[in-house]
């Protein structure tokens, strides 16, 4: 009886605590896009800093999943982005997702670009950061393309 006790109390620990690591992201964050990213196109290929950008980021726990959770970014400006994640511990992998932007990345490049993205992040105290590959393409001319490795999303939860 004691060792059925015992391995209940174990068991509803390891719930109570992979519960936590998800609760821990969740809330409210203002963030902060920077990077660069490397234009392939109707000219030599280039190297670009993009132009920061900044929003509101919300965290929010996906139905009772223990470890899933959907960020959705509000980008100022109007913009929209949803993703999904996963939590292990302070750790954060972000599933693929697509989305829209504008960009300007030189006098004939700027447009409207389709981007995939994919990334992981880890929180630290109160900041969540996150690296993130995209590969986007021109959405009125595929032979203009550009990836970024080296995208940095840093998120400070808000109080």
């Amino acid at each position: 009886m004691k060792r059925i006790l015992l391995l209940c109390f174990v068991l509803l620990d390891c719930m109570t605590a992979c519960q936590k690591n998800v609760q821990h992201f969740t809330g409210d964050y203002s963030y902060k896009i920077s990077g660069s990213v490397t234009v392939e196109g109707l000219i030599d290929e280039y190297d670009k800093m993009l132009t920061p950008r900044i929003g509101q980021m919300n965290i929010v726990r996906v139905n009772d999943s223990k470890d899933r959770v959907m960020i959705t970014m509000n980008e100022s400006g109007g913009r929209a982005y949803v993703c999904y994640g996963t939590v292990s511990g302070n750790q954060l992998d972000i599933s693929s997702y697509s989305f829209v932007t504008d960009m300007n990345l030189n006098a004939t490049e700027s447009g409207v670009y389709l981007v995939d993205a994919f990334g992981s992040g880890e929180l630290i105290d109160d900041m969540l950061v996150i690296h993130q590959v995209w590969n986007g393409v021109k959405t009125n001319n595929e032979d203009v393309v550009f990836k970024g490795n080296d995208i940095l999303i840093v998120a400070k939860r808000n109080d």
